[in-house]
């Protein structure tokens, strides 16, 4: 076999050319160097086998690793997903948020002007009743309405009578049927007669309410002639900014009749008038002059 292939050679040497004949040389070299790794590859995976056998299996090697798995792969370039546009709902969803949005900026600025009118009244009283006392705060109002029961049953006197007697100054009265405003303050329906009144006194508004009272307090308006809640007989003004609205929808400014009560004095000691003091007191010293000058005469004769 070795004198055959020598004589292929030889024959090839002869009749080939020189460029096919080193062709066939490198073809040839190139054909035994990949023979030759392959075996030493398997010499070394079969030295390895024993060694891999006694490893523990937390320390596996991987022999078969070649030089390309160390490398990183390339990241993929991803094509961004594009959003898709909205749908009816969200839209509607929007403008419903922007609508609670305005009508949470509504709200708390009619909180703060409410908060501003309630700050205000205190001066509007001053104002008012500069030149009547000499303490504004002696000229606070409040509106009292007495509802279609107690105007059935005749008690419109009892209450006049009883804000009276504890030294409030009436400062209007109104019996009328009862308008949309006058039945949105006191409940009542409209078209009943009503009877709506201002009253003017030093912390008027919560004596009004203390007077009304409620059905298990007696000695007051309701306590006394009260029984059912739903007929309740009056109604009063809860606080100060609320007397002011009520007031301006139940009257007009030029029904509020501004007068100085003469007993206004002995009422409040800071509205006593000086002058009159003193002249009450030169009348009670010349009434009294002669009588102590008779005592004096009778006990020197």
């Amino acid at each position: 076999m070795r004198d055959d292939a020598a004589l292929a050679r030889n024959l090839a040497r002869d009749y080939m050319p020189p460029a096919d004949w080193l062709e066939l040389r490198q073809a040839e070299k190139a054909f035994y160097e990949k023979m030759a790794k392959q075996r030493g590859g398997a010499a070394k995976c079969a030295e390895a086998a024993p060694a891999a056998e006694k490893a523990s299996d937390s320390d596996d090697i991987d022999l078969f690793a070649s030089d390309d798995d160390d490398v990183p792969a390339k990241p993929k370039m991803v094509k961004p997903v594009p959003k898709p546009p909205p749908s009816q709902q969200q839209e509607v969803s929007k403008k419903q948020g922007k609508k609670a949005g305005k009508m949470d900026k509504k709200a708390k600025a009619a909180k703060q002007q409410a908060a501003a009118e309630e700050e205000d009244v205190d001066m509007e009283v001053v104002v008012k009743k500069e030149g009547m006392y000499k303490n504004p705060s002696n000229g606070e109002q409040t509106l009292v309405v007495v509802k279609t029961e107690g105007v059935q049953r005749g008690l419109i006197g009892e209450a006049v009578r009883r804000f009276e007697k504890r030294g409030f100054k009436l400062a209007a009265c109104k019996f009328m049927s009862a308008g949309r405003s006058e039945s949105e303050i006191s409940g009542a329906k409209t078209g009943d007669p009503v009877v709506a009144m201002v009253w003017e006194g030093l912390n008027v508004v919560q004596s009004a309410r203390a007077l009304i009272g409620s059905e298990s307090d007696p000695g007051t308006i309701r306590g006394d002639y009260s029984v059912d809640p739903d007929r309740n007989l009056a109604h009063a003004s809860g606080s100060l900014a609320a007397a002011g609205r009520e007031i301006s929808a139940c009257f007009q400014p030029g029904e509020l009749t501004q007068w100085k009560a003469v007993n206004l004095g002995w009422i409040y000691e800071d509205e006593e008038d000086d002058d009159h003091v003193q002249e009450v007191g030169k009348r009670v010293l010349t009434r009294r002059r002669p009588r102590l000058e008779h005592k004096a005469r009778l006990c020197i004769q």
